[in-house]
């Protein structure tokens, strides 16, 4: 079992699902979307500005797709049966180590820019939120949901029994769509029907006590039980039919959340929430859609392939020492190119910018395997 909860070696690819490939696509997707984010910072409109936009709008469909992952290869192994305390000791083992490592590296490097930690106060409320630094957060949403995955899998269980597995996608769906809702409507200062309500939700939200990817994690669960029992044709026609089905829960739970507005807010609430809901249903259906579109062809092809296809499953297989360390090396270029001067308002540049951290990225992360005292801990 890899670092991050997917399976290798013997169970690499249960139901003909190449999954190192499919972390590598994830991977890559993190890796280009926050070097979007970090080197494409101009003060005018240019190539680099508008391709960083269409890049980072799109490849944020790689967390979607790693949780999809992370769940199908949980229902592969557990679904007929879950161990509780082995499956939690095999992840804690896994994903704790690394993690606490990197966000006190993180929390020591920034600390001079933040103020002084306390040992008591703060940095525990980091290691429990992932705000260590802002690319942990997803660590601690795959162990909120590895956490919830035994109760999961138990109610999936039943629901496949009476037949009834599909809602239980959609109403995990509807779950994520609300939070998308509710979260943004809190920081705006919305209430959706209560102040003191929406004070509760949106605390627990903004500090990250929520599972914010459910429904990715759950659609997970499903591909596992149902690419075993169906065929291609099938298995794209249900999938298909389950876009259509989040697509239009999406703008149901949407309705609801701006019919509360209409009741409880002003006018201008009413024009800003109907944006906010035409943005999430976009970024739900996309994010779905390119996560489904790469689990289908991950599923069609055979372990073999071409040059690209090899690197993307080499890189997939070491998906969670490079997310954690790509943080650093863009930390890293960034101060090294502002002191040296250099602008990245140019696409030639940011291209080069992705290639090199992405490169540095994945030598440092051969190294920490390699290092005997630092394998114990990176795997």
């Amino acid at each position: 079992m890899s670092a991050d909860g997917v399976l290798t070696g013997a169970h690499e690819s249960p139901s003909r699902i190449d999954v190192p490939q499919l972390r590598g696509i994830a991977v890559l997707g993190v890796v280009v979307g926050h070097s979007a984010a970090a080197f494409t910072r101009c003060a005018h409109a240019c190539n680099a500005c508008t391709a960083a936009a269409y890049v980072d709008a799109y490849a944020h469909a790689a967390v979607p797709l790693f949780l999809i992952v992370s769940g199908f290869a949980v229902g592969a192994r557990y679904w007929d049966a879950c161990p509780v305390r082995l499956f939690y000791s095999r992840r804690a083992a896994r994903l704790l180590p690394p993690y606490i490592v990197a966000s006190l590296f993180y929390m020591a490097v920034l600390s001079p820019y933040e103020g002084p930690l306390s040992p008591y106060l703060v940095v525990p409320g980091r290691l429990l939120t992932g705000s260590g630094y802002y690319h942990l957060w997803y660590v601690v949403l795959i162990l909120q949901l590895y956490l919830l995955a035994p109760v999961l899998l138990r109610l999936g269980q039943r629901l496949d029994a009476a037949g009834l597995l599909e809602c239980g996608v959609c109403i995990a769906f509807a779950v994520q769509v609300g939070h998308q809702l509710l979260w943004p409507g809190f920081l705006a200062g919305v209430s959706c029907g209560g102040e003191g309500l929406a004070a509760v939700a949106g605390g627990l939200i903004g500090w990250r006590l929520f599972p914010v990817g459910l429904g990715y994690f759950v659609l997970g669960l499903w591909l596992s039980r149902r690419m075993r029992l169906y065929s291609g044709r099938d298995r794209c026609a249900r999938l298909v039919a389950l876009g259509v089905v989040v697509a239009a829960l999406t703008l149901v739970v949407g309705r609801l959340w701006l019919q509360g507005l209409a009741e409880y807010g002003d006018v201008h609430s009413v024009q800003n929430g109907g944006l906010l809901i035409q943005r999430v249903s976009a970024e739900t259906v996309l994010h779905t859609a390119a996560a489904m579109f790469a689990v289908v062809w991950a599923g069609t092809r055979g372990t073999d392939g071409f040059v690209v296809a090899r690197f993307v499953r080499w890189v997939g297989r070491m998906s969670y020492r490079l997310y954690l360390l790509h943080a650093a090396v863009l930390v890293a270029a960034q101060y090294g190119l502002q002191s040296m001067g250099l602008t990245s308002c140019n696409l030639s540049y940011y291209v080069l910018s992705i290639t090199l951290t992405l490169a540095i990225s994945c030598g440092l992360s051969l190294l920490l395997q390699r290092l005997p005292g630092v394998r114990l801990v990176f795997g």
